[in-house]
């Protein structure tokens, strides 16, 4: 009866059984910045972590520290005067999958969802909604990909001094405010 027990355990989806972990090397955030309305620029982060947990439970963490704009001296005033890094390293996203349907999801298939969460940037926490498609790519491993840029408000996140500092160190007559953020994250268990 044992034996039976544990072969029925083993054959059960091991979606069940195991969280699932980010795969940083296959994951990427970009974000666009607007400046004098006219220039945009698209720019990311290269260090990501994160994790679902098999009740869906999600979360995506961002080191702020490893933005990218291509431009050294930029990555420097955007880490210390934008971001702050010193005191807030992270931005930390979390929302809740609902990992029964992804659960009946064939390899190949893919789904739309709404995840509603919460992100918390520089010290303050705002409800964030993001349309997502997620596709089985293999059976350990799932891609969420957002369907249209998440908008990010920077007063939302109290970082209109930063934008105004950088703007003004750099001559600008405007950098926009608000900033599409998009997404590839490759999950597996």
């Amino acid at each position: 009866m044992k034996k039976l027990l544990l072969i029925a355990m083993l054959g059960y989806s091991q979606l069940t059984f195991a969280a699932w972990t980010l795969d940083s090397t296959q994951s990427q955030l970009n974000f666009n910045t607007t400046k004098n309305d006219v220039v945009t620029e698209t720019q990311r982060f290269t260090t990501l972590s994160g994790h679902v947990t098999d009740a869906g439970k999600a979360d995506l963490v961002i080191a702020l520290a490893s933005v990218d704009t291509k431009i050294t001296l930029r990555d420097e005033r955007v880490r210390d005067w934008l971001f702050e890094t010193k005191n807030y390293p992270a931005a930390v996203f979390t929302t809740t999958l609902d990992i029964k349907a992804l659960e009946n999801l064939a390899v190949g298939s893919s789904q739309t969802q709404t995840l509603k969460g919460s992100l918390q940037l520089h010290g303050q926490q705002k409800p964030i909604m993001a349309q997502v498609k997620i596709t089985r790519l293999a059976d350990k491993q799932v891609e969420v990909t957002s369907i249209e840029p998440v908008i990010v408000n920077a007063a939302d996140f109290q970082l209109t001094e930063g934008i105004e500092k950088l703007r003004a160190v750099m001559m600008l007559n405007k950098i926009t405010p608000q900033v599409p953020v998009s997404f590839r994250l490759v999950f597996t268990q």
